[in-house]
């Protein structure tokens, strides 16, 4: 992730070296033009100098000549001047001469040494006092001279002709650099001006889009579109973070709503078994009384029969959202069995095929006993004889599999589907249910419909309960039920 203030810092960063290398470079043009400067100039002071020198020298030569008591003073003026004209002449290689004036330059500092050597021979002549090699010493002084003013006059032209070219040279290379100044300036605020817009628009689009989304929720639409931040910086993570959170909102009013319709269907299951229940209280005190009585008066089986009724009724006023083993149901399925066995007699017959190991599995309460009392009412009760039901519990592919079967009159595909259909919690809950398979007045009055959806919202699973029919052969009836134990569903 690239942070917001990274980008700057090195926006920043590149600006400022970007700036720091166009002044580098015109600093170090301005710093060439002006070293060209100084050195044509130092070989006009230098010619100009040498020329200076000459005169000086020369003069100093005939001031001593046409001097009658050759006065010390002028000889020490003359070895002075002779001295500076050396200097002059041995830096004439090293700053005048180039590839162009190579010869020039070497006759010229030839005759500078020529001069010197003739004014040296003059004065020599002078003190010997030869006045035949002292005039001829002289004038070939003066004539060189001449020849040495000549030759740096014209060295001084050549050396204007170059710094003419110099001068059209550094005016050309100025307006360049003038221009690249400008281009460079004009880049730099294009550059600017675009990151400037980038860098705005990666941060306000977001935000927009955050605050459009934000409204949305505000006004209870929580089915709002993901917000997209293509940037990977701060607003990136506050994008995902958002939507993580617009998930989880949407998430937690689905699981509300869930649990809302769970709450439902079992306050809707309590007032239809409590319909069913003529002041149950009583009921279930007196028929403890009953049998109490007839075990006393040595009637075991009515004894028996009306503790079984005595338990079933117990079952069924505990509170509906607690949640039971498996074990549990089965127990009072077994008492309804004995009740029925007892009242219908041969004409029904029970059987169950029981893993023990199953057993501990914990279920909504009131699950198998509505499913064997719906076999039963809607199955095999208007059977004269030869009615079965039997119930089978395994473990298949880490599901606890219940099985319920009778041989009754069956389902039609139409019936299956529509009771399908109806469990998908789109039907209003307060209204009769069609596909209820058991009527108020049978059992505990809690619809086939009603325990398929309490087992969805239970197990979060849609694929809980199959239904297999054939009409005048039987219905079969299995739950696939996700094998959960006590400490876990202490979380559900």
């Amino acid at each position: 992730m690239i942070h917001l203030k990274t980008k700057l810092m090195l926006f920043f960063t590149v600006l400022i070296v970007l700036i720091s290398a166009l002044a580098l470079i015109l600093f170090q043009n301005n710093s060439r033009s002006i070293e060209q400067y100084d050195r044509i100039l130092n070989r006009f002071f230098l010619l100009n100098d040498i020329h200076q020198r000459t005169k000086l020298v020369n003069g100093s030569i005939q001031a001593y000549v046409q001097d009658s008591v050759a006065d010390p003073a002028l000889l020490d003026s003359y070895e002075q001047q002779v001295e500076e004209l050396n200097k002059l002449s041995s830096s004439l290689l090293t700053d005048i001469e180039n590839d162009v004036n190579y010869v020039l330059v070497k006759n010229y500092s030839n005759m500078i040494d020529s001069f010197l050597e003739q004014g040296e021979q003059t004065m020599n002549s002078v003190s010997d006092e030869d006045l035949a090699s002292y005039y001829e010493h002289m004038t070939e002084t003066d004539r060189t001279a001449s020849f040495i003013q000549d030759a740096t006059l014209k060295l001084i032209n050549d050396e204007l002709s170059n710094y003419q070219s110099f001068y059209n040279a550094m005016n050309a290379k100025n307006e360049h650099l003038q221009k690249m100044a400008i281009f460079a300036f004009l880049a730099a605020a294009l550059f600017c001006t675009l990151f400037t817009f980038w860098f705005s628009e990666g941060i306000t689009n977001p935000i927009r889009q955050l605050s459009l989304a934000a409204k949305q929720i505000s006004r209870g639409n929580f089915e709002v579109a993901k917000v997209q931040v293509k940037s990977r910086d701060e607003l990136h993570f506050l994008a995902e973070t958002f939507n993580g959170m617009c998930a989880d909102i949407r998430q937690l009013i689905h699981e509300i709503k869930q649990k809302s319709e769970l709450d439902t269907l079992v306050k809707k299951m309590e007032i239809r078994s409590l319909q069913n229940q003529i002041n149950p209280h009583f009921l279930f005190n007196t028929l403890n009384m009953v049998s109490k009585m007839a075990y006393v008066e040595g009637a075991e089986k009515t004894s028996d029969l009306v503790d079984s009724i005595s338990m079933l009724l117990r079952y069924n006023l505990k509170k509906m959202h607690d949640n039971v083993v498996l074990r549990d149901e089965i127990a009072i399925v077994r008492e309804y069995f004995y009740i029925q066995q007892m009242r219908f007699g041969d004409r029904i017959r029970f059987s169950e095929h029981i893993d023990e190991a199953c057993l501990g599995c914990v279920i909504p309460s009131l699950t198998i006993q509505p499913l064997v009392e719906n076999s039963f009412a809607h199955g095999i009760e208007s059977s004269e004889s030869g009615g079965e039901l039997a119930i089978d519990i395994y473990n298949e592919g880490g599901r606890v599999i219940v099985e319920i079967r009778d041989n009754g009159v069956g389902m039609n595909e139409d019936q299956i589907a529509r009771l399908f259909d109806a469990s998908s919690g789109t039907a209003h809950l307060g209204e009769r249910d069609p596909s209820d398979l058991n009527g108020i007045g049978n059992g505990s009055g809690i619809g086939l419909r009603n325990v398929m959806r309490r087992l969805q919202l239970y197990y979060q699973c849609d694929d809980i309960m199959e239904i297999d029919s054939l009409c005048g052969k039987g219905t079969t009836i299995r739950l696939k039920l996700p094998v959960m134990m006590k400490e876990e569903a202490a979380y559900v």
